[in-house]
């Protein structure tokens, strides 16, 4: 269970009838949804969202917390090791929402000179269409926020700027034109 297994999407289903491709199709989407949702839980497990509450998990759910918590505190420590990254030029993109600006606080724990990459308040304005809910939203300080990113995350936390439910933008749902331009813009420095 330490390795992570790539995602086996299943085959689109034989072409047959009319009926039976619409029940095929209807029955292949199924399971893509499904395993999309499995893989999203774990890739979100894995990449720091970290904020575990165990009191009140039976033992499986505890331990399973717990080999997540040790696998994120083993990157922690490869990441402390990883000095060169102090001559790169670091940039992280990620959700914007409480996790991906905890995720964000946690790395320049390591190198302080991160910068942030499509997560501010006006990628998110440009996605209102796209906007979700946060499930388990971070409510902790995070220190090591620029001031904008300090800003939208306290906005995020407390629930400001959707009807006062918890928002997110994850960033697969950014436009792809937004991206480009942007990594254009890194690339021209």
């Amino acid at each position: 269970m330490g390795r992570w297994q790539p995602v086996a999407w299943p085959a689109a289903p034989p072409r047959s009838s009319k009926s039976a491709d619409l029940q095929g199709a209807r029955d292949h989407r199924s399971k893509i949804e499904q395993r999309q949702a499995d893989a999203g839980e774990s890739r979100a497990q894995a990449l720091g969202e970290h904020q575990l509450s165990v009191e009140s998990c039976n033992s499986h759910q505890q331990i399973m917390r717990d080999w997540v918590q040790g696998s994120i505190d083993a990157v922690d420590k490869r990441l402390a090791r990883s000095r060169w990254l102090d001559q790169c030029r670091l940039h992280y993109w990620g959700d914007i929402d409480t996790h991906g600006f905890g995720i964000l606080d946690r790395l320049r724990g390591h190198f302080r000179h991160v910068e942030s990459f499509l997560m501010d308040r006006a990628t998110l304005d440009a996605h209102e269409s796209a906007w979700g809910i946060e499930d388990t939203p971070l409510s902790t300080e995070l220190r090591r926020l620029d001031e904008a990113e300090r800003t939208l995350y306290d906005d995020l936390r407390s629930q400001r700027i959707w009807c006062g439910l918890q928002l997110r933008l994850e960033q697969e749902h950014i436009d792809f034109d937004r991206v480009k331009k942007a990594l254009d813009t890194l690339s021209a420095h």
